[in-house]
């Protein structure tokens, strides 16, 4: 190892040991003859790796060309400050440094020092990528992003969406510090006026919304989100804010508000419509119950007379046609009860209380076994069905539903009816199921219309009406209704409640 070029007493060895910087002494070929331990510990090369080896062995190859032309500025005796530098660390990789040097006496050498930058340069490079990124966002956002210095009211940033806002570039914006002014409608020029040295001052609502023209002419509603930058001492330095288009918005409000407005007459208007169809459904039943009921009553009437006095002279086929007029009036008579049943159902006001349709269905079920106790009629209840109802209404509903399966079971062995609940997903639903005729599944929608029948009157009677009053009761309690069936398996009713309990 070669003399070194001064002796370190000539040095500030206190110095020299305990910089936190890398401190290197080279010679007048650029080789190393002295390293401080910061140099080892920054680099990762023991002192003795480091001395005796030429400087440009520790400095990133694309870095040399700068670490050349430093040490040609110092070997003329120039002193050379702030190049930054990548210094390679043992095992690979590097650190940013910002190199400084200085000649020796009589230019013999070079004194180096290089201060670590990597945490300096990963926090610039943080920030550019954040600026980057928040630059992205900006300029691809629907809304405008900007940020006015303060107390000069001058625009620092507009991002690119100012152009769909108002018509007009950030850069219109940069050269015209009152275009939003300018742009204002009418309606608001006056708080404009009153709030803008406020602004420059710093009082500054966290948002509002106003009017403007856009450069197309269009009026447009624009709502404004702020924030108040301040410095350390509190005052306010800059404005930074989101401006976005709510014209959609305000005209869904407006409309709402139009609307509103016209509800209240149009709730009497529909009110008052009710009331006549009501009047006109009440007056049709009048017409039912009474009109239709007299010729009737006069048709059986005469057809009795004719059946007591004149029944021996008419032949086989005049008696045959005389049953079909009594029969023909009698099934008159049902369909009128029919109807009148469902023009109650439809006018009546629900009540709403506990009702316990399990007690009711043993009621109709011993009545109609009481009434015909040829049948020898089986049948399970569900214990607990209870419902929030009209029992008006529901006990009606279960008579017609039951009678169906009474009727229709006339022809089986062992005829049985089953009134229970099941769980469908998360609904409880009702059901009355029978073992007698059933029907074809692609007709299980007709059952509920009015008149419909699957069946011949000559082998069930009925009127048609039974399911569709069915139907109507359980949609004034929220419910729905509908049935499954096999021909000659049986039948199933189901039926929900909105308030079952």
């Amino acid at each position: 190892m070669s003399e070194p070029l001064q002796s370190l007493d000539s040095l500030n060895d206190s110095f020299f040991r305990l910089s936190p910087d890398a401190i290197i002494v080279g010679d007048a070929n650029g080789m190393v003859r002295h390293a401080n331990p910061a140099a080892s510990r920054l680099s990762g090369f023991s002192e003795a790796e480091l001395i005796g080896q030429p400087a440009e062995h520790f400095i990133h190859p694309e870095d040399l060309p700068k670490l050349r032309s430093g040490l040609q500025k110092v070997f003329k005796g120039e002193l050379v400050e702030g190049y930054e530098l990548r210094a390679l660390v043992k095992g690979g990789g590097y650190i940013w440094q910002e190199w400084n040097g200085v000649p020796l006496e009589g230019r013999s050498g070079f004194l180096s020092i290089g201060r670590d930058l990597t945490r300096r340069k990963t926090v610039e490079a943080e920030l550019r990528e954040s600026e980057e990124q928040f630059r992205r966002l900006a300029e691809n956002a629907t809304d405008m992003i900007y940020r006015m210095a303060l107390p000069e009211g001058r625009y620092e940033y507009v991002s690119p969406a100012s152009f769909h806002l108002f018509g007009y570039s950030p850069e219109a914006f940069y050269r015209n510090r009152l275009l939003v002014r300018d742009r204002l409608h009418p309606d608001w020029l006056e708080y404009f006026e009153q709030h803008w040295q406020m602004l420059l001052q710093g009082v500054v609502p966290a948002t509002y919304e106003y009017q403007i023209v856009h450069r197309s002419g269009e009026v447009r509603w624009l709502n404004q989100r702020n924030m108040l930058v301040k410095a350390d001492d509190g005052r306010p330095t800059a404005i930074e804010g989101i401006v976005t288009d709510v014209t959609a918005r305000k005209q869904a409000e407006a409309e709402v508000l139009r609307l509103n407005s016209t509800l209240e007459q149009r709730v009497e208007e529909r009110t008052a419509e009710l009331k006549a169809v009501n009047e006109e459904l009440e007056s049709f039943s009048y017409s039912v119950s009474h009109d239709f009921r007299g010729p009737l009553r006069a048709i059986n009437s005469f057809s009795e007379i004719l059946r007591e006095e004149y029944g021996h002279c008419l032949d086989a086929v005049g008696r045959d046609y005389l049953g079909r007029i009594a029969t023909a009036a009698e099934t008159m008579g049902r369909l009128i009860d029919g109807l009148l049943g469902l023009s109650r159902v439809l006018r009546s006001e629900v009540r709403s209380e506990p009702v316990d349709l399990s007690a009711v269905a043993h009621e109709i079920l011993n009545e109609m076994q009481a009434a015909r106790p040829q049948r020898q009629m089986g049948w399970r209840i569900e214990p607990e069905l209870i419902v929030q109802g009209d029992p008006v209404l529901l006990r009606a509903m279960l008579q017609n539903l039951l009678d169906n399966a009474w009727k229709y079971t006339r022809h089986c062995l062992e005829p049985f009816i089953d009134v229970g609940r099941q769980r469908q997903e998360s609904d409880t639903v009702f059901f009355v199921r029978d073992n007698g005729v059933g029907f074809e599944k692609q007709d299980a929608q007709k059952l509920f219309q009015p008149f419909q029948r699957l069946h011949a009157r000559e082998d069930y009677e009925g009127s048609g009406i039974g399911l569709a009053t069915v139907r109507r009761i359980v949609q004034r309690h929220g419910g729905r209704v509908w049935a499954a069936g096999t021909p000659n398996q049986g039948a199933t009713i189901f039926f929900s409640i909105s308030n079952a309990l």
